[in-house]
């Protein structure tokens, strides 16, 4: 460590004398009690000395040695004097190093630099330090090496040795010097890896997989880690021979792994052998043991067991579904299909158990770092748990199938400390023995059901899936607070998908039929009619080949003269070139008979291995062939009749999916549980609540009056319920041909409710506080009357002043249903108790306005919540959103001919929703008729039952329209208009948030393959010709984005936001070969805002992109 120092005298002071005044440097954890201390006599310079080896004395720079220190220590604790005092040796150039307490260089927190005058009179100097570093470094290398070895035990499995080794000052090439290893490292793992049931003779089966291993890790410091700047090395030389060895275990950091496993163990079912319950093939074992033992400086010794035991049972009978009715019922009808097709399993599909033990002791004892003969109490961390898992899957029909799992967490309790004698271990025996004690217990049941509709013919055009899941969850209370109760937990899910096949309803009509089946041959001529002009009609290769199926073919059948698919032992007769009405098929020579009577039939004898060896002509009797009657002319339906019928089966698919969610949280609850989440004795809380119930106010009611609920009066946790319902409906119309219309009705309703249900004195009985609901609600919908109403950010719309207006109207309604309204009419016009910002009159309005409604058809909310399902919005209907699609154009003659592809689209999508709605807590009702009765003492309006701090109407034309054209010579063009709106109404300013926007998209593309861009390349003989394919694009849009605020009552509107973005991009992409391409592109968009706090914004880019593809 080296440093600069400059002492000089203050001119008209007294001059500094050599010894005058020493330069103090001090190093340490702190600078009172623990610290090492330099002191240097300090030579003056004289003034007007220019030469810096006499500015800075070399005798008065630092110069210090670390080690000299680290000996200072050394030489002070062999002398025995006590580190309190301050112990101090005089170099021969007058320097003085002193130690104080037990300072520690490898954890120096700062270094003091002073001054001390050695006189007794005052003395006036200026004295600098400059520069204090680091030099001569200490860089001494370091060793390392490594080696391992892997047996290959035949096919028995391996064995595998490694060890490595690390001495201090061994580093890698690019770690600095204090980034090397400042330790000695010693590791050595040994491990063997067999299937130790090769062992065993072959025929008992068994597989015994088996892993052991052990892994040992010592670490030795370079510093004493109690004193990190004495050399652990001196240290040990320098001290007596009956020490070093506890020494040298105190500083040393090992570590010790021992590793047991054996991985499903199990007996391999013997080939072909059937399951059965009992089989030893069923049953599966794992077990493990690791044991890490480790001790260092500050740890004496740290102990961890990890035993874990596993116990599989797995079977799964290969049983067959019963059919009581197949051989009883003969009959092919469709109508006895539901009835013949009847099946059950009386077996499940699978059963398995597994049972988990898992076993954890640890014990940690701190060192006693100090020294002396008490030993610190050790610290135990013991987790002993003990699993089960169930799972039973049951097939019980082919259309019904249950799943159900099942998972038993326990805890084996155990005394406190070691397990050393003999009470303890019976004590941990007997809480093994019957299962531990329970603390949690989760469940999961799942039921499916095909609802068999496609058996019978009435609804075979239909299909319905039913889904029930239910979750059951037991959690036990802590043992420091058994009064609080457990806690129980349910939900259950409901999930109904069904679908409508309208065109297989139509299709059981023959008119329908013959009219789907002449519009599928009039699209197919035309598709042919196209292809023939081509040259590629269907069926016909490019040699004019036809394919499909072969008339009048010599040939036999392709398996003639070949064995059959299944193995015959004797040879065997069949008539394979008969068919079913007695006419055969093919004579011995392959040809094809005419469908007329015969006189003979051909029956094949076949051998063993089921060739055909004979073909015998057996003589028949000649049957009269009965003449067929030739086929009714279809009457030909008029195109107005035609069109008719196709716009009255317009509806060709329709599908629901309905889902409902809800869940109860009981806390509190008493009791324990057992089998299935029951209690054996007791039977609650009952099999009910375990799959899926969810209680209402009664049932908790009489759940607490038997006892079942906590009554400490110290319980905070609250009872919840929630309910979460969805439903969606999708259909899909085509009125005409390529003219698609998908319609979608969308509803979500999201409720959530809580109460405290205490004892709040633990004897005055359960009692209910605190109520309170809250949830959401969206709906698709319909608003799109007044989106194209004009629009000016700063003055108030009309449909903004037509919903000013209905308040009134709606006001005077809303009383004269309110039976707790006296029909007291205020000054202002409004009723008594339904004022002007009166959630019930804002909320009607302002939809009637925006849907351009009366007032009086809009559907009223309601005021009571009588049941978690209860929905307060549920007057509001979703209604359909939906997306139209026509393309035909391209079809139509004339079109045809200019057209590849001519398309239009349409699409509205529209969604009312009202987030966090909550309840008030001042509703009442006392007579129960649905309204409210008290009034807030500061606005007078009657208060709801819910209360709704915002609206929000969200609807856009995705597009208004849109056109999609491909023309003949590969030229594509689309022009898309879209329009969009956001209403957002707050209920607690009474303010009105309207954005509106409208995008214009136009773009062209248009590819031309063999376009010489450039002619000649300057490469290669003569030039090359570059006629590959260029891609041009063209893509334009204009959007127009604008918000304004308007406030109820006060006349003004004012924009708050708004911009006018325009974009164009042009583009010309060119593929010089199947590696190379090539990319020209300009892109400028521009921001235009519409609001002086914003500025304008232009971004362009520009620019050309080769690409080069390396891959072969």
């Amino acid at each position: 460590l080296d440093m600069f120092i400059h002492a000089e005298s203050v001119q008209g002071a007294q001059e500094l004398r050599p010894g005058d005044l020493n330069a103090v440097v001090r190093i340490g954890n702190d600078f009172n009690g623990n610290y090492y201390e330099v002191k240097i006599p300090l030579k003056r310079t004289e003034f007007g000395e220019r030469d810096s080896i006499n500015i800075w004395p070399e005798i008065n720079n630092l110069n210090l040695s670390l080690q000299d220190l680290m000996d200072l220590k050394v030489r002070r604790n062999k002398a025995g004097i006590a580190p309190s005092r301050y112990y101090r040796e005089t170099l021969t150039n007058g320097r003085t190093y002193a130690i104080m307490g037990n300072p520690n260089l490898g954890e120096v927190r700062g270094i003091m630099l002073g001054v001390e005058n050695v006189l007794q009179e005052a003395l006036c100097a200026e004295v600098w330090f400059n520069e204090l570093r680091l030099q001569q470094l200490d860089e001494k290398g370091g060793w390392a090496a490594l080696g391992r070895a892997d047996i290959k035990l035949s096919d028995l499995g391996t064995i595998s040795l490694s060890g490595s080794a690390r001495s201090r000052g061994f580093g890698t090439l690019e770690q600095r010097v204090n980034e090397r290893s400042r330790e000695d490292v010693f590791t050595a793992d040994a491990s063997i890896a067999i299937e130790a049931g090769k062992l065993l003779p072959p025929k008992l089966g068994i597989q015994i997989p088996l892993y052991a291993g052990i892994s040992h890790r010592s670490s030795t410091p370079e510093y004493d880690p109690y004193d990190l700047d004495i050399d652990l090395r001196s240290k040990l030389r320098d001290t007596d021979r009956s020490k070093r060895d506890s020494i040298r275990t105190d500083a040393q950091d090992n570590s010790t792994i021992k590793t047991f496993n054996l991985t499903n163990v199990k007996v391999a079912r013997k080939e072909g052998q059937q399951p059965v319950p009992w089989s030893a093939s069923n049953f599966d074992l794992t077990y493990s043991y690791i044991q890490t033992v480790s001790h260092n400086p500050l740890i004496e010794l740290d102990e961890l067991r990890r035993t874990r035991a596993v116990l599989g049972y797995g079977f799964a009978p290969a049983a067959k579904p019963v059919e009581p009715f197949k051989k009883l019922i003969r009959s092919n009808s469709k109508w006895l299909t539901l009835v013949r097709d009847f099946n059950f399993n009386y077996m499940p599909s699978q059963f398995s158990f597994r049972a988990d033990i898992f076993r954890q002791f640890g014990a940690t004892r701190p060192r006693n770092v100090g020294g002396g003969p008490y030993k610190i109490p050790e610290t135990y961390n013991k987790y002993f748990t003990f699993d089960r898992f169930y799972v039973l899957q049951w097939n019980l029909t082919r259309s019904l199938s249950m799943d159900f799992s099942a998972v038993n967490n326990a805890r084996i309790d155990e005394p406190f400390g070691r397990i050393d004698n003999e009470v303890k271990k019976d004590s941990v025996r007997k809480n093994l023995f019957k299962g531990g004690r329970n603390t949690q217990y989760q469940q999961d049941v799942t039921l499916n059901y095909n609802v068999p509709t496609a058996k019978i013919p009435l609804l075979d055009w239909t299909s319905l899936r039913a889904s029930y899941n239910t979750k059951y969850n037991w959690l036990a209370s802590s043992l420091l607070a058994r009064s609080l109760g457990n806690k129980l937990t349910n939900s259950q899910t409901r999930t109904l998908n069904g679908e409508l096949k309208w065109e297989d309803l139509y299709n059981k009509s023959l008119l329908i039929r013959r009219l789907n089946n002449s519009i599928s041959a009039n699209a197919n001529s035309a598709m042919r009619s196209r292809n023939r002009s081509t040259g590629q009609e269907n069926g016909q290769g490019p040699a004019g080949a036809r394919s499909g199926k072969r008339r009048g073919t010599s040939r036999p059948p392709a398996d003639f003269g070949k064995p059959a698919d299944s193995a015959t032992t004797a040879p065997a007769k069949d008539n394979t070139y008969v068919d079913g009405r007695g006419r055969s098929a093919f004579n011995p020579s392959g040809n094809a008979f005419a469908p007329t009577t015969f006189r003979f039939r051909y029956d094949t004898i076949r051998n063993k291995e089921g060739e055909i060896v004979k073909i015998k002509k057996v003589k028949i009797k000649k049957v009269k062939q009965p003449v067929e009657r030739a086929p009714r002319p279809e009457s030909q339906l008029s195109a107005a009749a035609r069109a008719g019928l196709q716009f009255a089966t317009m509806l060709k698919r329709t599908a629901i999916q309905y889902t409902e969610d809800m869940g109860t949280i009981l806390p509190g609850y008493m009791d324990s549980t057992s089998l299935l989440g029951i209690n054996r004795r007791s039977f609650e809380p009952g099999f009910g609540y375990v799959f899926g119930y969810q209680p209402d106010t009664s049932w908790i009611n009489q759940f607490g009056q038997k006892g079942l609920l906590s009554r400490d009066s110290l319980v905070s946790a609250m009872i919840q319920q929630r309910f979460n319902q969805r439903l969606n409906i999708t259909a899909q119309l085509s009125p005409i041909k390529d003219f698609t219309i998908d319609l979608n009705i969308d509803k979500t309703f999201d409720k959530q409710y809580s109460e405290l249900y205490k004892d709040t004195t633990g004897f005055s009985g359960l009692a209910r506080l605190n109520p309170y609901a809250l949830g959401s609600f969206s709906i698709s919908y319909i608003s799109f009357q007044t989106l194209f109403t004009s629009f000016d950010p700063n003055v108030v719309s009309g449909t903004f002043k037509r919903f000013e207006a209905n308040r009134k109207s709606m006001s005077t309604r809303l009383a004269s249903l309110n039976p707790y309204q006296t029909g007291v009419v205020g000054a202002d016009g409004y009723a008594k108790g339904y004022g002007r910002y009166a959630q019930d009159v804002v909320i009607p309005s302002f939809l009637a306005a925006y849907t351009n409604k009366d007032p009086a058809t809009i559907k009223l909310f309601s005021n009571s919540n009588p049941t978690m399902r209860a929905n307060p919005f549920k007057s509001l209907m979703p209604l359909p959103n939906w997306t139209i699609t026509y393309n035909g154009l391209s079809r139509l003659p004339g079109l045809d001919k200019i057209f590849t592809n001519f398309s239009l689209r349409h699409g509205y999508k529209s969604t009312l929703s009202m987030n966090s709605f909550n309840t008030a807590l001042l509703f009442t009702d006392p007579l129960r008729v649905g309204y409210p009765s008290f009034r807030d003492t500061l606005t007078g309006n009657f208060i709801p039952y819910f209360l709704v701090p915002n609206i929000t109407i969200q609807e856009a034309f995705e597009p208004l329209i849109e056109i999609d054209m491909t023309f003949t010579n590969q030229l594509q063009t689309r022009f898309e208009f879209r329009k969009s709106r956001q209403l957002s109404l707050s209920l607690v300013d009474y303010q009105l948030a309207e954005n509106r926007s409208t995008e214009v998209t136009f773009g062209l593309n248009w590819r031309k393959k063999g376009l010489p861009l450039i002619k000649n390349i300057p490469f290669g003989k003569n030039g090359t010709k570059l006629d590959n394919d260029v891609t041009m694009r063209m893509d334009f849009s204009l959007r127009d984005d604008a918000t304004a605020n308007s406030k109820l009552d006060q006349g003004t509107a004012f924009g708050t936001g708004g911009q006018r973005v325009v974009r164009i991009a042009p583009s010309i992409d060119y593929v010089l070969n199947n590696k190379v391409s090539m990319r020209l592109y300009f892109e400028q968009n521009r921001t235009i805002p519409k609001i002086s706090s914003a500025f304008p914004v232009t971004n362009t880019r520009a620019g050309v992109q080769v690409r080069i593809s390396l891959a072969q």
